[in-house]
């Protein structure tokens, strides 16, 4: 699942991956499988309630932030190109647009068996509704669902965006266990400025653990091939940590696809164990366990 703003679905790279509801008629108005929703064929925009995922927000100069993702994950080559984008071509990705609705997304997405679920958000100043948030994302990952979040890009002393620490990392990326929270590095392997660090802090009354390690893990969040509307890559490379979660969610997905009684605590034990050190020995605060290394994550884990 591809939890984004909006989407422009027709896009060659990415149309042939597309989910596509096998109990759905499109167009007709009608729930034709019962499920409560009308013509989730592709997904549903469950902030409007209807299937308008189909709404691309594109900005200047910029792709559309939904298909970039997706193309991420489970892009095939863009026009002009033989190279795949995706880390995981193979794979179907189903859009969603929520907002404040993140629990009838995320059981929409379990009734569909949607394995991993991808957001590429950042939520502030939430208060004590972290908690609900938390418990959210801690039932979907006990139901099965890989829930993987780019760290946020408030990393910056001086840039108009910048927060201090505990408060870089931000909903959903700061929630322990439950959600993958990832960072990323450019082209020389070096955490860019913007990119968010740990700890994060939890002090609410059902959460107490006060500084926690985050983030969990990194990737690659500078020098990106970015999908544009047109269908071709874009003349200026992606950056951001919204294309460093993407990467994990397809390294997920080809676990996934090696061993399909994966747990998201077994995953991540597994990404772990292979990552290559980055920063400070060990864990650190700018790159979590390391930069991720999807070869040696599936040799380790079909040794298991």
């Amino acid at each position: 699942a591809i939890h984004d703003f909006g989407f422009r679905l027709d896009v060659p790279a990415i149309a042939g991956t597309l989910w596509r509801n096998p109990g759905e008629v499109p167009g007709n108005g009608v729930d034709d499988e019962g499920d409560g929703y009308v013509d989730d064929v592709h997904g549903f925009a469950f902030d409007r309630g209807d299937d308008s995922v189909n709404r691309p927000r594109p900005k200047a100069d910029r792709p559309i932030h939904g298909n970039a993702v997706a193309a991420i994950v489970a892009g095939r080559p863009a026009l002009g190109s033989e190279e795949a984008l995706g880390g995981a071509p193979d794979a179907r990705w189903v859009a969603i647009t929520a907002d404040g609705a993140i629990e009838e997304a995320f059981e929409w997405a379990i009734l569909h068996d949607v394995d991993v679920y991808s957001m590429s958000f950042s939520i502030p100043d939430l208060g004590t509704f972290r908690a609900h948030w938390r418990r959210a994302c801690e039932q979907a990952a006990l139901a099965g669902l890989f829930l993987v979040s780019g760290a946020g890009n408030f990393g910056e002393e001086g840039s108009p965006e910048f927060q201090p620490v505990p408060v870089q990392m931000r909903v959903p990326e700061d929630i322990p266990l439950a959600v993958f929270g990832v960072v990323g590095v450019g082209p020389s392997g070096v955490r860019p400025p913007f990119s968010s660090r740990g700890p994060v802090s939890w002090d609410l009354d059902d959460y107490r653990e006060g500084l926690v390690d985050k983030p969990d893990l990194s990737t690659v969040n500078q020098g990106v091939p970015a999908l544009g509307a047109d269908g071709r890559i874009m003349a200026r490379p992606g950056g951001g940590n919204s294309y460093a979660g993407p990467h994990l969610a397809a390294v997920l997905a080809l676990l996934l696809e090696a061993d399909p009684d994966l747990t998201p605590w077994v995953a991540r034990d597994v990404l772990v164990a292979t990552a290559h050190d980055l920063g400070a020995p060990g864990f650190d605060p700018e790159y979590g366990a390391g930069l991720v290394d999807a070869a040696r994550a599936l040799r380790q884990l079909r040794r298991r």
